[in-house]
């Protein structure tokens, strides 16, 4: 199915049946995010391989950001707030990148290996990445 309804967007390629490689069910993906109550969120993403036998010997690139979920940074000129806006890159080394700049010196997006069957990266961000707060930021 592809379509829009009650401003609800997807496309089929992502869907189960669609262009997504047919061992997507073989990797659980988990995104987690806590206000730290001092101006700080930590962002947790754990990648694991839950599919039988051995993980592939691959390397994989993980592709993160920090987006508010209600755009009000950037409202269209008839006042409509959109979601879902850039706000940074989640980078290496638990580094991101933002048009303010790069905190923590990142080079790159996070690489890695699920040769030992799961990884777990975490980044603290200031939640005035995004605006409003904790609140409205969401991870894409």
């Amino acid at each position: 199915m592809t379509g829009c309804g009650s401003n609800t967007c997807w496309d089929s390629g992502f869907s189960p049946g669609g262009r997504t490689h047919s061992s997507y069910a073989d990797y659980s993906l988990g995104v987690g995010q806590s206000d730290n109550g001092d101006g700080t969120s930590t962002i947790t993403i754990s990648v694991d391989y839950v599919g039988s036998g051995t993980a592939p010997l691959s390397t994989y690139t993980l592709y993160a950001a920090v987006t508010e979920e209600v755009c009000h940074s950037h409202a269209y000129t008839n006042g409509f707030k959109g979601g879902h806006c850039w706000e940074a890159w989640l980078l290496d080394g638990g580094s991101h990148v933002s048009n303010s700049g790069n905190v923590g010196g990142g080079t790159g997006f996070q690489t890695f290996s699920l040769s030992s069957g799961s990884v777990s990266y975490s980044w603290t961000v200031s939640n005035s990445l995004v605006a409003q707060g904790a609140s409205n930021m969401k991870i894409g």
